[in-house]
């Protein structure tokens, strides 16, 4: 088993070796024969075995690379979703993207560290990604904050949601609702639109090819961060994600 584990690790290295070429006006004439990438793999291999530690180190730029190349795909859903609600400053040069679940506790104990950052970042962009994974209050609640958004008063009701100390139910976030002075009537009929069950499933689809697995999951420039944050945590990453821009 630590053989394959080694061999296997040895291929995806090489392929990460052999395939970072550079800038190259032209591909290569041809790609190396069998015998030749099977030496190349053989001496890859033996230089794992004997520098063992390298192998986190090439996982880092995998991963980090294949984290690049799903960003840059979805680009436009991640930062540019006229559906996506927002806060902060809109044309704010950097952009925080969560995903969340109005039932999660680790949701609600990151309402106050970015609170905190929109007030004092002036030029910080928020985009809310409702990721509702926790059954059916949770899609409830998310369907019902995307339907705020026509009586403009989603992150009143957003905030109203996360400072509600219970346990939500149906009931309780019409009840919210209403306390936010949403027509309440109104909501229930827009939250029953195939635009709102859109977003949703965009959402999902979106955090799929994201790999992220738990809310509250963030994206910041171009990088993904699953799982909760600190507020120390939070602003040294804007921090670098506005460095990296200049």
């Amino acid at each position: 088993m630590i053989r394959y584990a080694l061999h296997g690790s040895a291929l995806m290295l090489s392929a990460v070796l052999l395939t970072a070429t550079g800038c190259q006006a032209e591909p290569p004439a041809s790609s190396p024969l069998p015998t030749d990438r099977a030496a190349i793999e053989q001496i890859v291999h033996d230089y794992i075995l004997a520098h063992p530690e390298i192998i986190p180190q090439a996982m880092e730029v995998l991963r980090d690379r294949m984290t690049s190349q799903a960003i840059t795909a979805n680009r436009a859903a991640l930062f540019e979703d006229k559906e996506a609600p927002i806060a902060g400053n809109p044309k704010g040069d950097v952009a925080i993207v969560e995903f969340f679940d109005y039932t999660c506790g680790y949701c609600k104990m990151m309402v106050p560290a970015l609170q905190r950052l929109m007030n004092e970042d002036k030029n910080l962009k928020i985009i809310y990604k409702e990721w509702p994974i926790r059954g059916d209050v949770a899609e409830f609640a998310a369907k019902a904050a995307l339907a705020a958004r026509a009586q403009d008063k989603y992150l009143a009701f957003h905030n109203a949601l996360y400072a509600y100390r219970g346990q939500l139910s149906e009931d309780r976030v019409l009840s919210i609702a209403a306390e936010v002075g949403l027509d309440v009537k109104k909501l229930e009929r827009d939250m029953a639109g195939r635009e709102i069950a859109a977003v949703i499933e965009r959402n999902r689809r979106l955090a799929a090819e994201l790999n992220f697995n738990g809310t509250p999951s963030f994206v910041i420039n171009d990088k993904l961060f699953p799982g909760a944050m600190s507020y120390d945590t939070l602003t040294a990453q804007v921090a670098a994600a506005r460095a990296a821009k200049k």
